[in-house]
């Protein structure tokens, strides 16, 4: 069986990327041996998570803290071969000045990170293998197409995942995403994870269309019948504490039910930055007290085991941007309830919820208040009946062993493709 190369942002150090956990089985199934080769890792920093047998941690040890990622741009900028007007563009620049600081930046750093990764492939032992698998179409995907273009035997094939802030230009904070002809036009297969992104990135770049079509992410572990209950209302969310996730939004309604005396609870799991964690503890601080717990990061099988031991009675994601949120298709495993925002591809989860539709992408405290009295004001049976659709739903078409299984030997099967 072939190598393959698999490259993250941070995954396994640091928090984030855990909807690689229930991937991770079924490449090392389809390949001989996985390269993880985690992009943003930095000197110093330890791993946090175990990796199953068969898969080789390949850390860059890039320069730390913000002068470590000055020096690391510095580097792309002097020694990437970047020359004025953005030549390595397959179009005409940007003109305006953030942008085309932006395209700048990103190349820079993605030179400095591909030097540094072929240095530590190297000092492993390892050559890059006949497929690259990219995990987002950003800073990954320029570096697996750099890698690529290094191979003296041939270019390998490079195929990339692209989830949301990869394809969502809103998701960004200043309002423009980088190299987006260049990736297209350098990568072998795009693969984002709903339809509704691949339709905008065909619809963006209708000369690549033909690389792009969707491949559905999964998740792993479900209970034999839903585990949800209705009351007394327990709100769960799951996910990294930052603004685009707006958990402030969550603890201002349910400070409003509080006020009116509904008896509920808050469970978030996820983890942050510190000032992100420390501004959602003092938001949750005038909430009823011993009404909200915040678990910080748990591993998936403690995520999954929360579920069977905890009941909660409903997932609340209100994301300003996603790709397919596994959070809601892991309480879809365990047949919970959803109240999610339209965005990405959320709405290809939530098909035929019946009795609760999606929430708005705009919407405040007081909307979302009024769709967790909805949940709570659903008939006993009808509040079984979502439970037991979202369920089905999920063994339908979600389960990662179906789902994730087929992604990595379509990926093994690429290995012969190699361009010489």
């Amino acid at each position: 069986m072939p190598d393959l190369l698999l490259l993250t942002n941070r995954y396994p150090y640091g928090t984030g990327e855990e909807y690689l956990e229930p991937e991770l089985p079924h490449l090392v199934a389809a390949f001989d041996r996985v390269i993880v080769v985690p992009t943003m890792q930095t000197r110093g920093q330890e791993p946090t998570r175990a990796v199953p047998a068969g898969v080789v941690v390949v850390a860059p040890d890039l320069p730390a803290g913000r002068l470590g990622r000055v020096r690391l741009t510095l580097d792309g900028l002097v020694r990437g071969g970047l020359r004025p007007g953005l030549p390595h563009l397959p179009g005409p620049p940007p003109r305006s000045p953030v942008p085309y600081a932006y395209e700048v930046y990103f190349e820079a750093r993605s030179q400095a990170v591909a030097r540094r990764v072929a240095a530590a492939l190297a000092g492993a032992g390892l050559e890059v293998p006949e497929v690259i698998y990219s995990y987002w179409l950003y800073v990954t995907a320029r570096v697996a197409d750099l890698l690529a273009g290094q191979c003296p035997e041939g270019r390998p094939v490079v195929v990339s995942r692209a989830h949301g802030y990869d394809v969502n230009v809103e998701a960004s904070p200043v309002g423009y995403l980088p190299q987006r002809e260049l990736l297209l036009e350098r990568m072998d297969r795009v693969h984002p994870v709903s339809e509704a992104a691949a339709v905008r990135l065909r619809a963006e770049l209708p000369q690549h269309a033909h690389k792009v079509s969707a491949r559905r992410l999964g998740s792993t572990g479900s209970s034999p019948e839903p585990v949800a209950r209705q009351a007394p209302l327990h709100v769960l969310t799951v996910s990294t504490v930052r603004p685009l996730k707006r958990l402030d939004l969550v603890a201002d309604a349910v400070a409003d039910l509080q006020r009116e005396g509904v008896p509920l609870r808050w469970t978030h799991i996820g983890g942050g930055r510190p000032r992100a964690l420390t501004a959602l503890r003092r938001r949750t601080s005038r909430l009823v007290a011993g009404s909200v717990e915040l678990t910080g990061p748990l591993p998936h099988d403690e995520v999954l085991r929360w579920y069977a031991e905890h009941h909660p009675s409903v997932l609340v994601n209100v994301s300003t941007s996603e790709g397919v949120p596994v959070s809601v298709m892991e309480a879809m495993a365990h047949g919970v309830p959803v109240l999610a925002t339209d965005v990405g591809g959320t709405a290809e989860l939530l098909v035929g919820q019946p009795g609760l539709d999606l929430l708005p992408p705009r919407l405040d405290p007081a909307y979302l208040a009024d769709a967790l009295r909805g949940v709570a004001a659903l008939t006993p049976d009808a509040y079984a009946a979502v439970c037991r659709h979202n369920q089905a739903s999920w063994r339908a078409g979600w389960d990662a062993e179906v789902v994730l299984a087929r992604f990595a030997h379509e990926l093994a099967a690429l290995a012969g493709e190699v361009r010489r």
